[in-house]
């Protein structure tokens, strides 16, 4: 008995090892745009993903802050389109990485190969955040998921800009991965600390 719990302690630290968090579209311009973030308010998402970054950091786990950036925009407009709120976090985070995407999903829609670098960091885990849950961030989990990884959409680290469209997507998420509070995976990355 005792062997089998240490092999589940073992197991479950193991499992928060392979874990990456994933933020997208948290960018200045598009708060702007969308200038309510339903259903939590932008105040509350900013938050919680701050609280997401360091206990993803405090746990040695990656960080990804995916900004979304049309090609079609001229050097300095993309520059300013892509400024992420949590600029400081990219700063001052040695694995937090910056990924730019031209559409919605950070595995489909971007130069660089996100499914590959997260397997060669043993990634089996992503967690998802940001904005807008029924674009970029539901498109980026369900991807993620497609490419093998074990998916999850931390629910109040997301906003939409419409509270029906995000509602509708909590909905579609049992399809191909999970949904969580950010308490909850704070708790478990500190569990593992």
């Amino acid at each position: 008995m005792e062997e089998n719990l240490k092999d589940f302690l073992i197991t479950k630290r193991e499992a928060m090892q392979n874990s990456a968090l994933i933020i997208i579209d948290l960018q200045a311009f598009i708060k702007k745009l969308a200038k309510k973030a339903e259903p939590y308010g932008w105040d509350k998402i900013i938050e919680n993903n701050r609280a997401l970054i360091a206990a993803f950091d405090q746990a040695n786990q990656p960080v990804y802050l995916v900004t979304v950036e049309p090609k079609i925009l001229w050097k300095s407009a993309k520059e300013a389109f892509s400024r992420m709120i949590l600029q400081d976090e990219l700063d001052n985070n040695s694995r937090s990485h910056k990924l730019v995407k031209f559409g919605p999903s950070a595995f489909k829609q971007s130069d660089d190969d996100l499914a590959d670098e997260l397997k060669k960091l043993s990634v089996s885990k992503i967690y998802v955040t940001g904005v807008s849950m029924s674009n970029g961030v539901v498109k980026t989990a369900k991807d993620g998921a497609e490419s093998a990884f074990e998916s999850f959409i931390i629910e109040d680290a997301c906003a939409d800009r419409k509270l029906k469209n995000y509602q509708k997507t909590l909905t579609e998420i049992p399809e191909f991965g999970k949904v969580i509070k950010t308490k909850e995976i704070i708790e478990e990355l500190n569990k593992n600390v």
